[in-house]
C-alpha cells in the first residue's frame, strides 16, 4: 500500500541439521513454579543456542533495569543483580526492541548487514532483525568482550516487561530456525 513498505529477509543457511526443540524443555518452562520462570528460560535459551551467556533484566517502574536471571557457561563474570540506569534502557531503546521479536549481531565490531531495495526511498533498517543495536548497548557489549549478542524483548500484556539477552565471548552464528526457537520459548 502507498507509504507501506514490505521487508524480505534473507540468510545464507550454513548447516544441513535440523535443531530439534526437545519438548521436555519447552515443558519445563511452562510447568515451572512462578519463582523459577525466568531462571528456567535464561537455562533453556543458552543451553538451546549454545551460547557462553544468558540474562534477563527487567525493566522497573523508574525506567532503569535490574538483572533478575542469568545463567552462564564458562568462566565468565556474574551479572545477577546488576543495576542499569534509565539512560541505558530509554523509550527510544525500548521501542527498538519492541519492533522485532529478536535482534541478532553476530560481530559486534562489524556492520550486520547490507540492505537491497528496489526502490529509492529510505529502507527502516530498525524494522529489521539484523539492525545494529542502541550505540549504549554496543559500548557496553564491547567493553565486556562480547562478539556476538542476540536479544529477544519480554513482551506482557502489551508493554515491554525486560529483555533476554544472549551473548557469546566470540563470534557466533546462529542460524534463523535456532533463533527462532528462542522467540517460541520467550513468547511462552
Amino acid at each position: 500500500k502507498e507509504g507501506r513498505s514490505i521487508y524480505y529477509e534473507i540468510e545464507k543457511k550454513t548447516t544441513n541439521s535440523m535443531t530439534h526443540l526437545a519438548l521436555n524443555d519447552l515443558s519445563s518452562l511452562l510447568s515451572a513454579p512462578s519463582e523459577q520462570l525466568w531462571q528456567n528460560l535464561s537455562n533453556n535459551i543458552c543451553k538451546i543456542l549454545g551460547l557462553h551467556k544468558t540474562i534477563i533484566f527487567k525493566i522497573n517502574n523508574d525506567q532503569t533495569a535490574t538483572v533478575c536471571a542469568q545463567t552462564i557457561n564458562g568462566d565468565y563474570k556474574s551479572s545477577m543483580g546488576l543495576h542499569f540506569a534509565e539512560e541505558f534502557i530509554s523509550d527510544d531503546i525500548i521501542d527498538f526492541y519492541k519492533q522485532s521479536t529478536s535482534r541478532f549481531c553476530y560481530d559486534i565490531n562489524k556492520l550486520n548487514s547490507h540492505l537491497c531495495t528496489t526502490h529509492s526511498s529510505d529502507v527502516k533498517h530498525q524494522h529489521t532483525q539484523q539492525a545494529p543495536f542502541p550505540c549504549t548497548h554496543l559500548t557496553y557489549l564491547k567493553e565486556i568482550g562480547v562478539k556476538t549478542a542476540l536479544v529477544y524483548p519480554i513482551i506482557i500484556n502489551n508493554k515491554c516487561w525486560g529483555l533476554l539477552i544472549g551473548s557469546h565471548y566470540e563470534t557466533k552464528w546462529m542460524d534463523l530456525h535456532l533463533r527462532q526457537v528462542g522467540c517460541l520459548m520467550v513468547q511462552y
